[in-house]
């Protein structure tokens, strides 16, 4: 071989190897990272002490949510009197210094501003309805829980994500809960310790039920008052809840009913906001 091939030779050689190190020295520091990236998802072991922190501030909140919207109705029910008022004593001095077919246009138009303050006394009256009052009647609660067996398996490297998560209650279990109590006629519910509204949504993020700005860990108890045959019967006819009944039966996952001859729900602190739709500009 001549000169000029052997050193074509052996600078294709070192090219070759500052690859193989460029390359070797990329995967180290991506199994570097991997580790450690891997490392940062610990779950923490006070995940209850956290969600209850959080518990407690979210019902401050609310509690300053209503002292606020009681200080809010006190002051509408104040200017309301007082504008009343106002128009009475108006009303009054006009009558006064009137002619008699003035006092009954007069009284024609205070008998037309009764019935608008009816409608807005009306209106007022439906915005204060919104709010739930207590309920209590016969019904059953439903309670869901992970399987016992769960931490066991979370700790074995060999299984995959999919088994994992079939140890614990996940968010369609619930809302399948909720439409067959729904499906079987109830007339009120509860999920844990919130009164269900039109607006809630059942929200989970991992085991982690979110509802209405709150956090929950399991078990969940989904409660309803209403028809008690006609709420089992739903339960034993949906599909999904048969579903989660054979993982009951095959990995442990909780599953207990129980009928009550009267529940007793609280009244709700949350107004439900008038819905308004969009319409066309004319």
């Amino acid at each position: 071989m001549s000169r000029h091939g052997k050193r074509r030779s052996a600078k294709q050689a070192v090219m070759t190897s500052l690859v193989v190190v460029l390359i070797c020295a990329v995967a180290g520091y991506l199994f570097v990272l991997n580790v450690q990236s891997n490392g940062s998802t610990v779950m923490s072991s006070d995940t209850q002490g956290l969600l209850e922190e959080r518990a407690k501030h979210v019902n401050q909140l609310q509690k300053d949510i209503t002292d606020l919207s009681s200080q809010v109705e006190t002051l509408k029910k104040t200017l309301g009197s007082d504008s009343q008022s106002a128009d009475d004593t108006s009303a009054t001095a006009k009558g006064a210094n009137s002619s008699p077919t003035e006092s009954d246009e007069n009284s024609n138009s205070t008998a037309s501003g009764n019935g608008d303050n009816s409608s807005s006394d009306a209106a007022a009256e439906e915005s204060t309805a919104s709010v739930l009052p207590a309920y209590s009647g016969p019904g059953l609660s439903v309670t869901l829980t992970d399987s016992p067996l769960w931490q066991d398996v979370q700790s074995t490297s060999n299984l995959s994500d999919s088994n994992v998560n079939d140890y614990v209650v996940h968010q369609q279990d619930l809302e399948a809960v909720v439409n067959a109590l729904w499906a079987g006629g109830a007339e009120s519910m509860m999920i844990q310790d919130q009164r269900v509204l039109p607006t809630t949504a059942v929200r989970c993020v991992g085991n982690v039920l979110l509802l209405q700005g709150k956090q929950y860990a399991p078990p969940y108890t989904v409660s309803a008052i209403g028809p008690t045959d006609k709420m089992q019967k739903a339960l034993d006819s949906s599909y999904a809840i048969n579903v989660y009944k054979q993982y009951v039966d095959s990995v442990g996952l909780g599953w207990d009913m129980k009928v009550s001859q009267k529940l007793e729900f609280p009244k709700t602190t949350a107004v439900l906001q008038t819905l308004k739709y969009a319409s066309e500009i004319k």
